[in-house]
């Protein structure tokens, strides 16, 4: 039943991950499609602000100019009717006041005790002034300063703009001395209407740059995210039709051009993973499949001859016994195996002592090792505190020495090291045998799944399963450490795992070396 339950156990692995690498898959290809509309969208938002923000400060510019040109229009008018003033009277002559009419002006002119002295208006407009607008302005003309301000006729709904301008004595003498006011206003509708005639202009330019911009932005984005939609629907394709042999031609803009090739190079890593996928089931199968049928065999020989002495049966059941323990072996290390490549493996860490985890793995691993007429001897030679998944650790360590036995003929010998290598500042674990050694073509294989050699760890010497190495290198990447493995086909291998001493030791405490 324990068996049972773990072959589950790893059919449900794997579908889980089947599972969620096609949502993680859907959900990039649901986010790829909005890229079109945000494109559109954003350049269309910042396009509008810019025209907004352009057009903003065009016309208030544009109103500040119109402004300022009214008043300085208005102050040349007015100091060529204070330089044409008689002293005396105030008064304009006929030729001056015919001028001032014809262009629309109207003009009052105040005395010294703020009398109106002219005015070229009737004194209805005036009468209509708002008394405390007008005489602040008058006030502050007499005390030599410019000063302007609007107001609306309600009688002929006509907006005004007067300007008030000190008049100063002409006698050589006290030419600095404010001796009247000159005010002059106009009628500023064909003003408002210019500024309203250039922002109705702006209006429909704006539009027009508008329009343009929409087509412009919706081109822009159809060939920035046309490329990358052709992407998108390819993998769909793929997802749909599980075709591997479709590939994107390389086009467009760089980035473009880099994400198809990235793309193209991803069919092509899925295609050596499909090839080793297939690769992986097989070899289970028929990893699965021989301590089956061994079972099934011993069953059938114990239905067939029922009268077998107690002996026999013994012999058979322990048969399916020793092949039950390595089918279970088999599909824990097949759920391991699943667990850690998938990125699943969770570490478990805790802070213990090199020499206490060291005298726990020669515990379990010593009585094998005597099994089998090996000389097994261990030595560490610094006793530091580390960071670690201790029970991880231990079975990589396990894995290892297990290995090492299987490879090591009778009255060969193993020996396990820990030290601290100064140079390189890394704590080393050694497993060293003497045994039949790798071969120089095979040593990059040894971590893959299901790697058997042809001699000892052929299937028919009643090896292992082959994952062995593969779940150490899971094991020690997950640490952050690495493997070193140093061979001589036919005098023995090394195989040295190495931790960083920065990344794994909370505390570099030295204790004196210990050995068997």
């Amino acid at each position: 039943m324990d068996f049972g339950i773990k072959l589950n156990q790893l059919i449900s692995s794997l579908k889980l991950n089947k599972l969620k690498s096609n949502r993680e898959n859907l959900s990039k290809l649901n986010k790829s499609k909005k890229l079109f509309n945000r494109l559109l969208v954003t350049y269309l938002v910042i396009i509008l602000l810019s025209l907004i923000s352009i057009g903003g400060f065009a016309l208030f510019a544009l109103k500040t100019k119109s402004q300022n040109n009214l008043i300085q229009y208005l102050s040349l008018e007015a100091h060529h009717i204070s330089s044409s003033l008689e002293e005396d009277n105030f008064t304009l002559s006929e030729e001056t006041a015919k001028h001032l009419s014809t262009k629309g002006f109207h003009v009052s002119i105040f005395d010294k005790n703020g009398k109106r002295k002219y005015s070229s208006v009737n004194n209805k407009l005036f009468r209509l002034l708002p008394n405390n607008i007008q005489k602040k302005f008058i006030q502050a003309a007499f005390k030599g300063m410019s000063q302007g301000y609007e107001f609306f006729d309600q009688n002929t709904k006509v907006n005004w703009y007067f300007l008030a301008i000190p008049h100063f004595s002409k006698d050589t003498i006290q030419n600095d001395k404010v001796t009247g006011v000159v005010q002059v206003g106009l009628p500023i509708d064909r003003w408002n209407q210019d500024l309203a005639d250039s922002f109705f202009t702006f209006l429909c330019l704006g539009t027009l740059i508008l329009t343009v911009a929409i087509f412009s932005v919706f081109g822009l984005a159809h060939w920035i995210t046309n490329p990358i939609k052709s992407i998108g629907l390819q993998a769909k394709q793929i997802a749909e039709t599980r075709d591997l042999t479709l590939e994107l031609p390389v086009s467009g803009f760089e980035e473009v051009a880099e994400l198809t090739k990235s793309f193209n190079s991803m069919i092509h890593a899925l295609k050596d993973e499909k090839v080793f996928q297939r690769k992986f089931i097989a070899d289970a199968s028929h990893e699965l499949k021989t301590p089956v049928t061994a079972i099934t065999a011993a069953l059938d020989v114990l239905e067939m001859n029922k009268s077998q002495d107690e002996g026999q049966k013994e012999a058979f059941l322990k048969i399916i016994n020793r092949q039950i323990i390595r089918l279970r072996e088999l599909i824990t290390d097949l759920l391991d195996i699943s667990v850690l490549e998938n990125g699943r493996g969770e570490l478990n860490l805790s802070q213990f002592e090199v020499l206490g985890f060291v005298e726990n793995c020669v515990k379990d691993i010593e009585p094998i090792a005597l099994k089998g007429n090996l000389d097994f001897s261990w030595f560490v030679q610094n006793n530091i505190e580390i960071l670690a998944d201790k029970a991880k650790l231990h079975r990589a360590i396990i894995n290892l020495l297990t290995n090492a036995i299987k490879h090591t003929p009778a009255k060969g010998e193993i020996f396990l090291s820990v030290l601290v290598e100064k140079e390189s500042n890394e704590l080393i674990f050694s497993i060293q045998d003497t045994g039949e050694g790798i071969k120089k073509e095979d040593l990059d294989k040894i971590f893959g799944r299901f790697y058997r050699s042809q001699l000892d760890r052929s299937r028919n010497s009643g090896g292992g399963s082959g994952l062995g190495l593969a779940i150490v290198k899971q094991i020690i990447d997950l640490h952050s450490g690495r493997i070193v493995v140093m061979s001589e086909y036919g005098e023995g291998s090394e195989f040295q795992v190495r931790f960083d001493i920065s990344k794994i030791s909370s505390k570099a405490t030295m204790h004196k070396s210990t050995s068997k």
